[in-house]
Order: C-alpha cells, then sequence, then structure tokens
C-alpha cells in the first residue's frame, strides 16, 4: 500500500493529533509505503502570527515526511472585493499554494489519502486531491465537540458525507457525527494508540534538582497550548487560592504560548511567577521527565478530541485533573482515576487540587487505577484495527 498522509503539523512538534498520528503511521511503515504532507508550523498559532516560530531543521524518521510552508492570511493575495465573504475570512489556516500544487496541480501516485485534523484547511487539497485523482480518503476529523459550529461547517460536513471511510476516537464523536447527518455506517470508532515511554533520562529527583534547584514540595504539571481554552488561567487562578494553604507547591507549564497568555501573565504578580515554571516547547524525552517527577496532572481544558496526554500521565502512575467534557467524561472515570470539574469553575479546580495534595494515597490510587486504563491503548490492536480499514476501504473503492 501506498499511503499518503496530509497533516497540519508533524513530528518533531508535539501535540495530541500530531502524536497519534506518528504512532500510527510508525505502524504502518513497518509494512507499507508511507509519505507525510504536512507544514513548517512548529505551533499552531504560526498558522496567524509571522513572529511564531516555524521548524528549522527536520528529523528523519524511516518515512518521507514533506514540510511545506505557508502564508499566514495577511499575506494571502486576494481580490478586495471578496474581503467579506466567509469562506476568505473563516477558515483557520494553513493556506500552503505548494501543498496544494503537489496535491491538486501535479499528479500524485497513492492507493490512499488519510487526513487530519478538522478544523484546519489542509484537509481542502487533501480532499480536492482525492477526488480528482480518484483515489479513496479516510478522514479523521478529531472534532473538539464543545464547538461544533467550527469543525462541522456545511463545508466540512460535505468532506466527510463524500469521504470513503471516518475515524472517530470515541462513541461520543460518531454520535454528533450521526446527529450532524454524517451515515453512520461510513464510521469506525478506534481509540488511540500510546507508545508506552522509554525509560527516563532524568530521574524525578534528577529533573528536580536540574529544573527547581532546592525545592522538595509537590508539583503540579500542565501540557498544552498555553490559552483561555485549554484551561492555563484558569489553573493558575485555582492555584493561587491553593497556595495560601500550600505554599510547597510549584506550577510546572509545558507547551506553546500564545499572546494572550503573554500578557496574562505578564500581569501576574511577582510572587505567584516565582511559583510558576514554564518549560516552553519540549521534546518527548523532556515530557517523560517532567511527567515522571511530578505529583498531579492538570489540563483543566474545554477544547479537547479524546485527551491522549491524560493517558500519557497515566503511564507515569500520575493522577489527573480534566473538564467534564462529552469526549473526557469517556477517558477519565470520575473519582477512580482522576477529577473532573465544570470548565472555568475555579473554587472545584482548588477543591480537586487541594484534596489531591492533602490526601497522597487517594492521589496514589488514582494513579494506579489510571495506570491500568492506559493499558486499554497500549496494545498496538487499535493500531492494526486502523491497518485493517485502510486496506477494506482501498478494497472496497476498486471494486
Amino acid at each position: 500500500m501506498k499511503l499518503l498522509t496530509v497533516i497540519q503539523r508533524y513530528y518533531p512538534v508535539i501535540g495530541g493529533s500530531e502524536n497519534l498520528t506518528k504512532n500510527l503511521m510508525d505502524h504502518m511503515s513497518k509494512t507499507h509505503k508511507v509519505t507525510v504532507y504536512t507544514t513548517l508550523a512548529d505551533d499552531i498559532q504560526s498558522f496567524w502570527y509571522p513572529e511564531s516560530k516555524k521548524i528549522q531543521q527536520s528529523h528523519p524518521l524511516n518515512y518521507e515526511v514533506k514540510h511545506y510552508d505557508f502564508l499566514i492570511p495577511t499575506e494571502i493575495k486576494h481580490d478586495s472585493e471578496l474581503n467579506q465573504l466567509p469562506v476568505i475570512s473563516n477558515h483557520p489556516g494553513p493556506f500552503s499554494p505548494k501543498l496544494w500544487n503537489d496535491l491538486v496541480i501535479e499528479k500524485i501516485d497513492f492507493d490512499l489519502i488519510f487526513s487530519t485534523a478538522f478544523p484546519y484547511d489542509h484537509i481542502l487539497p487533501a480532499y480536492v486531491s482525492a477526488k480528482k485523482w480518484k483515489i479513496p480518503i479516510i478522514v479523521m476529523p478529531l472534532i473538539h465537540q464543545e464547538f461544533p459550529e467550527l469543525f462541522l461547517t456545511s463545508l466540512k460536513l460535505t468532506i466527510l458525507n463524500n469521504s470513503d471511510a471516518i475515524i472517530t476516537l470515541s462513541k461520543s464523536e460518531k454520535n454528533l457525527l450521526i446527529e450532524n447527518g454524517v451515515k453512520p455506517e461510513k464510521i469506525s470508532i478506534i481509540p488511540p494508540t500510546v507508545t508506552p515511554p522509554s525509560a527516563v533520562k532524568l530521574t524525578p529527583s534528577e529533573f528536580r534538582s536540574k529544573k527547581l534547584p532546592n525545592f522538595n514540595g509537590k508539583i503540579v504539571l500542565f501540557i498544552g497550548t498555553k490559552s483561555s481554552m485549554k484551561g492555563t488561567f484558569h489553573l493558575i487562578d485555582a492555584m493561587k487560592q491553593v497556595w495560601k494553604n500550600h505554599s510547597d507547591v510549584k506550577l510546572v507549564l509545558i507547551g506553546s504560548s500564545s499572546p494572550e497568555f503573554e500578557t496574562f501573565f505578564s500581569e501576574l504578580s511577582p510572587k505567584y511567577k516565582n511559583r510558576i515554571l514554564d518549560l516552553g516547547v519540549v521534546n518527548e524525552d523532556e515530557k517523560n521527565e517532567a511527567l515522571s517527577a511530578c505529583d498531579i496532572f492538570a489540563l483543566p481544558s474545554k477544547s479537547e478530541s479524546f485527551g491522549l496526554v491524560y493517558i500519557e500521565a497515566w503511564l507515569h502512575s500520575k493522577p489527573v485533573i480534566g473538564c467534564k467534557l462529552r469526549a473526557i467524561e469517556e477517558v477519565i472515570d470520575n473519582q477512580k482515576n482522576g477529577i473532573l470539574t465544570e470548565f472555568g469553575n475555579i473554587p472545584e479546580l482548588v477543591k480537586a487540587i487541594t484534596f489531591l495534595i492533602e490526601n497522597p494515597q487517594e492521589a496514589q490510587k488514582f494513579g494506579k487505577e489510571g495506570k491500568i486504563r492506559a493499558t486499554e491503548f497500549t496494545s498496538g490492536s487499535n493500531a492494526t484495527n486502523f491497518e485493517k480499514i485502510c486496506i477494506d476501504v482501498i478494497h472496497n473503492f476498486n471494486q
């Protein structure tokens, strides 16, 4: 099988859809020819802000990965009379003329196209290419179910309804698509496959000595884009209350920044800034070192398609805190392997963090239960199921 994957960002970039797709492509490349078309974006902000970082150097894999440059909205040239059309202004990017050229203008030779994730616009040339060159296409939308108006526009629903197969990560995502008119027989549920981490280079004590010298207290860890939708601001506001009774706690942040976070953080009092360690964007080894060293993993986000990072935290036996979203409630069992709070409810978040700090045995129990739950995503059977769907789609398309 010659498989082309089209995705908004890819390794060495770290992210939920990026990690999930890489795990699938690593599996597929063992027995099939895999090619990945992606962008040079280092973080999602790169699609809108010219000052955001782009990948400077690719990291070779055992299959081809082509990184394309792209234009931000202000760089796109079009007729001034079209400025007010929603189709021009409403797309989240990326727009890459070279990607469009290589997919739609230049003839491609693949048996199957796989594309993820909504709502990004690389889906458009992937879909047009599939239809023009008569290649079957599988779409994995990875819908953040709290924002159906962004992820399920008429254009995106048209793509889904005319794709050859759709993959969702959860029952709730499948049900949402069916509610919006997508045929259920097109949809397969394949939970993500997670690769268990290798031995960390820095032990928890070494991580603390290097990153937080002379600190022996608790660590609350956040991993994700630092933004309001990811709950970063709510977490910091909750920690302000936690620090009143537990001053020996540090908040460690990992992930790309955003202009709104830079403004928010700059206005914090020094007494709070001194209790926050922002590690920025890190690699997989550094992420796993932080997960191994932390005591609590907290991602009180409103914007998740599945919550892969909770599973990654469980692989290190850590208790997790998430929000009561349709997708996350399928992953986290409240009060069994983690705690669910209402998004934006600061008192609930304070209560959850305080409980895990003051009850280490319960926190440890949650972490152990989480590790048991995480084994459901490490067997490799999910990647095998993905491969079977790919083969079936090609077979049915060619009949």
